[in-house]
């Protein structure tokens, strides 16, 4: 069984998230994806954060010029950086807006094998799959997990999605998967990205369950982990 790869999540290894310092330091960890948070400023510009409030002000409602003075991050001068450096890059979306803004950048740079969009809900997927169908795009599970329903209306919605929009996989919390999800994902060809595990212990539990990739802070940790199970 491969072990899964390794997704450093926004604000790894006790950086401030959605920073340059946080990219910085995570494309140099041994990692396959970086994750950054992605939504957008009142002048259509794609900006890292994950809230959309920074320094009192709402994002969303302000132009990138008066966020500057908060050192706010493009999702260009990110991806760029990111890519420059061998890592591929899992955009995590906070806003429906934000998607048309990044898809753009994208398609126009060829980027489709070095970007997977995450934080994607039926809506999202629906959007991208329309107009952007070249995307890679994972569901974010969790949404649908809590929704009153049965469990097998929820598998079965779950692979509905999957089929129809040629979906990368799932992004599910770790409390969420259960074995029982996991094995109904993997008897269906659907990869399986869980997020976000910060503890040796909980490492351990999933490193070896057959996951597709583990999103953490703790990066040295878990591939710390990794090497020894991989010797076991």
């Amino acid at each position: 069984m491969d072990l899964p790869i390794i997704t450093a999540h926004s604000g790894c290894e006790k950086t401030l998230a959605n920073s340059m310092e946080n990219i910085k330091k995570a494309i140099q960890l041994n990692v396959e994806y970086v994750e950054i948070d992605v939504r957008h400023t009142k002048d259509h510009i794609a900006v890292l954060s994950h809230d959309d409030e920074i320094g009192g002000i709402c994002i969303s409602e302000s132009n990138l010029n008066e966020l500057k003075k908060y050192n706010i991050v493009t999702y260009e001068e990110a991806v760029d950086l990111i890519i420059k450096s061998g890592k591929k890059v899992n955009s995590d979306i906070k806003t429906m807006e934000s998607i048309e803004l990044i898809s753009t950048y994208i398609m126009n740079n060829e980027l489709c094998e070095k970007v997977i969009l995450s934080g994607c809900k039926e809506k999202e997927i629906s959007y991208l799959t329309e107009n952007y169908p070249e995307i890679r795009k994972l569901f974010n599970i969790d949404i649908l997990m809590e929704e009153d329903l049965s469990f097998e209306e929820k598998m079965n919605r779950t692979i509905m999605l999957h089929r129809q929009n040629h979906l990368q996989g799932v992004n599910i919390p770790y409390y969420q998967l259960s074995d029982e999800v996991l094995q109904i994902m993997k008897d269906q060809g659907i990869e399986t990205y869980v997020w976000t595990i910060d503890t040796e212990e909980l490492m351990r539990r999933f490193v070896n369950k057959g996951v597709k990739s583990i999103t953490t802070n703790e990066v040295v940790l878990l591939e710390k982990v990794k090497n020894e199970e991989a010797f076991r």
